[in-house]
């Protein structure tokens, strides 16, 4: 028996397309677009928008963070020496123009939460609430970190400013900032416990 000669296939010409093999399975229909679709069957795009109470929510943590800012600013200032009226004005305004605001929005949201406990677990308030105790994480950690920082940097023989005053800065944010941590925390675990 002569040997068998190897198996070639065919050779199409340039631009030709082999033919696809016999499948045992019927072909698939296409379907048909529907054009008549009603506006309403439509996908419509989710856009993520505060409750009607979470715009109160968002209203009154915004005053509560210009608050803050302004009680670590003068309490700085003051522990800098800073007490002139022209280092003081501009976070004195911010604390008369916010705390009323917030105080009205904060007894009011609260008296709200007495009369609808379910508010409480409305999702924008916690989304606010949880984005606040990040930021007042974040500012206690840098504090502590910028503090330590400064405290080798003398150990090093390096000039920086006094541990007393780097301390009184440290201790105010940590209160102030601290302070609203522990108050959302307490809360958020409050919800939780529930």
């Amino acid at each position: 028996m002569p040997p068998a000669e190897p198996y070639q296939t065919p050779s199409l010409p340039v631009g030709a397309h082999a033919p696809s093999p016999p499948s045992s399975l019927p072909p698939t229909p296409v379907p048909a677009i529907n054009t008549s679709v009603s506006r309403n069957d439509l996908p419509v795009a989710v856009v993520q928008a505060l409750s009607v109470r979470g715009v109160e929510y968002a209203m009154m943590t915004f005053s509560l963070w210009l608050i803050a800012g302004s009680i670590i600013w003068v309490l700085i200032a003051l522990v800098n020496g800073g007490t002139s009226f022209k280092a003081l004005v501009l976070p004195t305004a911010i604390l008369i123009a916010c705390v009323p605001v917030f105080g009205y929005l904060f007894m009011r949201l609260k008296r709200e939460e007495l009369a609808n406990p379910d508010l409480r677990f409305d999702p924008s308030k916690r989304r606010l609430s949880q984005f606040t105790e990040i930021i007042a994480f974040a500012a206690c950690l840098f504090n502590v970190i910028g503090f330590i920082y400064l405290l080798l940097q003398k150990a090093a023989g390096e000039t920086a400013p006094t541990i007393v005053k780097s301390f009184l800065t440290m201790l105010i944010v940590l209160v102030v900032a601290g302070g609203i941590l522990t108050y959302y925390w307490l809360d958020e675990h409050k919800l939780r416990n529930r």
